[in-house]
């Protein structure tokens, strides 16, 4: 079968509500309310259902930017921006200027 959701996370807890748990499911296709259940015993209420489309379908190019822009003897240049062309999102962008630092 496989597993139905690509990540599950805590976002908040309600303390009005006795502390009742908010989470955010992340999944490829909706869940119905049989797998909702199956993931959170005594749920209450309807799911608010989002499409984000986090996780999008794209062809990044075969070959990439250096991250290098220039060399000198003792100096270098560096753009994290050579992945802005695999995939633009935040996430990308951190890891390579992490990289790059």
């Amino acid at each position: 079968a496989g597993v139905e959701f690509s990540s599950v996370g805590e976002l908040t807890r309600c303390p009005a509500a006795n502390d009742t748990c908010v989470y955010k499911v992340f999944s490829r296709r909706a869940l119905d309310g049989a797998a909702l259940d199956r993931l959170f015993a005594g749920r209450v209420g309807e799911p608010l259902r989002v499409p984000w489309a986090a996780y999008p379908a794209f062809d990044p190019p075969e070959a990439f930017p250096s991250f290098l822009l220039d060399h000198t003897p003792g100096a270098a240049a560096y753009t994290p921006n050579a992945l802005e062309s695999a995939g633009s999102c935040m996430e990308v962008q951190a890891i390579a200027a992490r990289n790059v630092a």
